[in-house]
């Protein structure tokens, strides 16, 4: 019988708790890190776009795109904290830096930069048609939304390339992508469900000024990578 979606979201989520206890302070730690150099990223991103010129449109567009695709390297190092946890393995926090070495980087860099232009292209359009044409908000709100629902359906389509790099080290950057679409076929709302479900944590975790939204990311994301392991079972 077709295991139920809810069903499949209570049995990741129990063993990513399993997986995070002892573990929470190297995950958190490598989140704190993260945060700070994505904050430094987007007061980058500031600089460059603030004001209303063309220049600094496409200044602030190419900013995004640079620092997503150097932020995905950190991202890397997270997920192979978290599949360290998944392998029963000791993480230590120098592993957020695994994304820097040789035989990660041209892979994680070409993935990320990928991933990055798709984005790019989801939010262009609604982000040109409020440059050119600031006073249509019908429009502006129309290319918006479309921009993000198709961006989350592209997030879910690759939403495992990062962990097949980890878990296939000769793997290269565009099968990852491909392997991952292949996954996620009939999968995605599957992970949007997971994903949403922890929506109610989130907002709990604003009563405490979003410090316990710490605690959230690192089982919203070692679910994810619990997912991507029943996903491995089932293609075997």
């Amino acid at each position: 019988m077709t295991q139920r979606v809810s069903e499949i979201s209570s049995s990741r989520k129990a063993e990513a708790r399993l997986s995070l206890i002892g573990n929470f302070g190297t995950v958190i730690g490598a989140e704190i890190f993260n945060a700070i150099c994505l904050l430094i990223g987007y007061q980058i991103i500031a600089g460059i776009s603030l004001g209303t010129s063309l220049w600094n449109f496409i200044g602030g567009e190419i900013a995004v795109f640079i620092v997503t695709t150097f932020m995905g390297i950190f991202t890397f190092g997270l997920y192979f904290i978290l599949m360290s946890l998944a392998y029963d393995q000791k993480p230590v926090f120098r592993d957020l830096f695994r994304g820097f070495r040789k035989e990660n980087s041209d892979r994680v860099v070409k993935m990320e930069a990928v991933l990055a232009a798709i984005e790019l292209a989801c939010r262009l359009p609604a982000q040109i048609a409020s440059f050119v044409a600031g006073s249509n908000t019908v429009l502006i709100i129309v290319l918006y939304a479309a921009g993000i629902v198709l961006s989350c359906y592209v997030g879910l389509t690759f939403a495992m390339g990062v962990v097949l790099l980890i878990d296939f080290p000769d793997m290269m950057s565009t099968e990852a992508l491909r392997t991952s679409a292949n996954m996620m076929k009939g999968n995605k709302g599957k992970l949007l469900y997971i994903e949403l479900s922890f929506i109610p944590l989130y907002l709990l975790g604003m009563i405490s000024c979003g410090i316990a939204d710490l605690w959230v990311y690192a089982y919203n994301q070692m679910t994810v990578t619990s997912f991507y392991h029943y996903l491995a079972s089932e293609k075997k």
